[in-house]
């Protein structure tokens, strides 16, 4: 006998919908696309490690720390975009203000387009210190997956390697002082990975150039 939808306080179909709408094609978007990796990564995936980071530096921070439900929901949906717009290059992105300021102006629209019923019960409006931290979990998350990387020697990846180490420095020069102590560990972990795997090759110009 079939099922009969009944009447609930709770419009559990509506959470349905949005678990098998558009959102699942985070697994599917490749994260660094232009970039030669040699094992690929989904924004799905990135979003896991981002969230299980941000989760971690709030541990540390202990009482200082925001509401841990506002980090990892934050955390776990701040790739949400990429879900429509794929992987938008960060040397792109970042290219000049104008140009992030407009990424973020479309991202928006379209988030709010495909996914209403998704974001309608899931109204994020993180604090500064949330977006701080969850901003030092992707940086962990890009380390980690870079270093990964390296240790396979894959030679092609030196330019970006580096110019993860500069994005990095960029952004310890901006954070609070609480969270720089990560920042320069993460640098000086990068820095000594980088001379293992790459040092004999960081002054061939086959392999490093600026990007």
């Amino acid at each position: 006998m079939p099922l009969k939808r009944t009447r609930q306080p709770l419009n559990w179909r509506d959470v349905l919908y949005a678990t098998t709408s558009d959102v699942q094609r985070l697994d599917r978007v490749i994260r660094y696309s232009s970039i030669p990796f040699s094992v690929p990564e989904a924004t799905s995936t990135h979003s896991f490690w981002v969230t299980l980071y941000s989760a971690l530096i709030c541990t540390y921070l202990e009482d200082s720390s925001p509401p841990l439900s506002e980090v990892l929901l934050y955390a776990v949906t701040h790739d949400i975009s990429e879900a429509v717009t794929g992987d938008v290059v960060r040397i792109l992105k970042y290219s000049t203000p104008e140009m992030k300021q407009q990424v973020d102006r479309s991202e928006k629209i379209l988030i709010d387009k495909l996914f209403p019923t998704l974001l309608k019960k899931i109204t994020i409006k993180p604090t500064k210190k949330t977006k701080v931290i969850v901003k030092a979990a992707d940086f962990m998350s890009l380390f980690h997956f870079m270093r990964r990387e390296a240790a396979r020697m894959n030679l092609e990846i030196i330019p970006f390697y580096y110019r993860m180490l500069r994005d990095m420095k960029d952004e310890s020069e901006k954070v609070p002082r609480w969270i720089v102590g990560l920042y320069r560990e993460m640098m000086i972990e990068a820095e000594q990975v980088g001379q293992d795997c790459f040092g004999k090759h960081i002054g061939n110009s086959r392999w490093y150039r600026e990007i």
